[in-house]
């Protein structure tokens, strides 16, 4: 049960994606990856590794992944806005070919 919430937390996190520019390493998918995939690896690493077996998990279980889901987004990001910096890309040509 905690993996899912794990994930859940790094998917409601990825919704915030929208409110900024799409820079994200992938596109919006590649930030929805790295949102989930971000919580769920905060989540097994934090406080101690491992599932626990809490049933049903509390209110850490899901704090613990917030970490991660952020880390991750922000990572991608970088990349991907270092990534379009580097190929030229401009908002404004989108779409045309030079």
């Amino acid at each position: 049960m905690s993996v899912l919430i794990w994930a859940m937390v790094g998917i409601a996190f990825w919704h915030f994606a929208v409110l900024v520019p799409d820079r994200f390493a992938g596109g919006i998918i590649g930030a929805f990856l790295a949102a989930a995939g971000g919580g769920l690896v905060s989540g097994f690493l934090l406080p101690v590794p491992g599932v626990p077996g809490d049933n049903p998990p509390g209110v850490g279980e899901a704090l613990w992944a917030i970490p991660g889901a952020i880390v991750a987004l922000v990572v991608s990001y970088a990349y991907g806005a270092r990534a379009h910096g580097r190929a030229g890309y401009s908002p404004a040509r989108r779409g045309r070919r030079t």
